[in-house]
């Protein structure tokens, strides 16, 4: 059974893809487990923070869904302001540095996302993938 340079391509794309998904697992896994005190402290005013703070001492968990909330708060900051989920002076004094990677990881989500939609595409499309 010898595999063509066509499958060999869209096995090493699934490959990468899947690589870089768990890449981006590891950094929000290291945001949750220690950087997740410094979040919680640069956004105690925002009403959002406060109501869910509880969630960072129900486990990994609850952890990662107080990012996820936390990420949304800094990746549409105007939204997030106007619905008063976020407070604009702990938006402009959170530190830039980590500001930046949880915008990042976020967005490197979106693209993980459509990367396996579209690999998933084309494997249909060329036979690759089939229903057993």
């Amino acid at each position: 059974m010898s595999l063509e340079a066509s499958e060999v391509v869209y096995t090493l794309c699934g490959v990468g893809v899947f690589a870089f998904g768990l890449i981006v697992l590891i950094v929000r896994l290291y945001l949750v487990l220690f950087l997740m005190e410094e979040m919680v402290k640069g956004l105690s005013n925002s009403g959002l923070v406060r109501e869910q703070r509880g969630m960072a001492d129900s486990g990994l968990v609850g952890k990662f869904l107080l990012l996820s909330s936390i990420s949304m708060l800094l990746v549409f900051p105007r939204f997030s302001i106007r619905r008063g989920y976020l407070d604009p002076k702990d938006y402009e004094l959170f530190p830039k540095l980590l500001k930046k990677w949880i915008k990042f990881v976020d967005v490197s989500m979106v693209v993980f996302s459509m990367a396996l939609l579209v690999l998933w595409a084309v494997g249909k499309y060329y036979g690759f993938i089939q229903a057993r």
